[in-house]
């Protein structure tokens, strides 16, 4: 995806953890304990904050788009809703609990 065209705000989050059966979701979650989380795989020139590789974590209800691509599901977010999200030498992501970040 190294050569996607987003606009200057925004980025492609590659989904990973929890899925839902119809696709994507990182909030607003019936079941919160078993939120997902997402890798930044291309961001817009613009955003500052966020790099390649960082994790989001949290984002507002209903702000984004998904999609499939090679049996990864991923989303289009702008950056201003993302709300949570750290780097990745700070989420152990094989023991993410983020229940406790969201709730």
């Amino acid at each position: 995806m190294s050569k996607v065209i987003l606009t200057e705000y925004d980025l492609i989050v590659k989904m990973e953890g929890y899925k839902t059966k119809s696709g994507i979701e990182l909030q607003g979650s019936e079941s919160r304990e078993k939120l997902g989380y997402g890798v930044v795989v291309v961001k817009g020139r613009k955003i500052e904050d966020l790099d390649v590789g960082d994790i989001v974590l949290m984002t507002r209800t209903n702000s984004s788009t998904g999609f499939k691509y090679e049996d990864n599901e991923y989303l289009i977010l702008s950056r201003p809703n993302i709300q949570l999200a750290t780097k990745p030498d700070n989420f152990n992501k094989d023991k993410a609990d983020v229940s406790k970040i969201v709730s």
